[in-house]
């Protein structure tokens, strides 16, 4: 999904549609009402393990990195 948002250059649009499957893959099919990972691990004891904290920081560099891309995509719709 961060690959995908990275790659949109709709800018804000691409961080509505974001979020709109992320809320949808949280709430319908089979995985529905699991919750997510990330914030369960974030919050989990287990975090201080070095293991833990490594994917914890991956993951949050590469949705800081999409989110970041898709907004300056926004920013540059906007000076057009």
């Amino acid at each position: 999904m961060f690959d995908a948002l990275a790659a949109d250059e709709r800018g804000l649009p691409a961080i509505a549609g974001f979020f709109e499957r992320l809320v949808s893959a949280r709430c319908t099919g089979e995985h529905a009402r699991w919750g997510c990972l990330v914030t369960n691990a974030h919050a989990a004891a287990r975090r201080e393990l070095p293991e833990v904290q490594h994917v914890l920081a991956a993951h949050h560099g590469a949705l800081r990195s999409a989110m970041r891309a898709a907004l300056e995509a926004a920013r540059e719709r906007a000076a057009i």
